[in-house]
């Protein structure tokens, strides 16, 4: 029996909405609900997750309120191909986060990509003690990044099985 979690719940489907407004551009709740195909409550909970990671501006134009990405956001492509570079974990790359969090990430990483899991950027964020769109700035900066994916007709994000070499050399230095 399958576990029924606020994050399975309006985390996946804010991942659904967030390529929706990535797809389309600035949208009408409406509009989000014909793009996604999803209830309406729903689409209220996903928008308040990302609302709550910062991801969203809402503005109103008269009676209509629109949603739509924050220019960080739009600048990430949907599905990123991860390209493996040669780099150690050092202070200048990770910027202002702290390098102890960072390395508690690859740890945690690394043990879920041992026991075959493809952990998703909020699992390992709470379990690196981290904010988790500072985290994966510093780990994106070492070509460590998350990957949307689509599975039993869900969207969401994972760090998938193929960075296990990368994450495995940055972890162990």
């Amino acid at each position: 029996m399958t576990e029924i979690t606020v994050e399975s719940i309006f985390g996946e489907k804010a991942g659904i909405v967030w390529e929706a407004l990535n797809k389309n551009g600035p949208s009408t709740i409406g509009d989000i609900v014909k793009t996604t195909g999803m209830r309406r409550e729903l689409v209220y909970g996903a928008l308040g997750w990302l609302g709550r990671e910062g991801k969203i501006i809402v503005e109103r134009r008269g009676r209509a309120m629109i949603f739509s990405l924050r220019e960080e956001e739009l600048q990430k492509e949907a599905v990123t191909d991860t390209t493996i570079g040669d780099s150690a974990i050092e202070d200048s790359d990770i910027g202002d986060s702290e390098p102890e969090e960072v390395k508690k990430a690859l740890a945690f990483i690394l043990s879920e990509f041992e026991a075959n899991g493809e952990p998703t950027p909020l699992q390992v964020s709470k379990a690196a003690g981290m904010d988790s769109r500072q985290l994966g700035k510093a780990l994106s900066k070492l070509g460590i990044r998350s990957k949307p994916v689509r599975r039993g007709g869900k969207n969401f994000r994972i760090y998938p099985l193929a960075l296990k070499a990368r994450v495995k050399e940055l972890a162990n230095t």
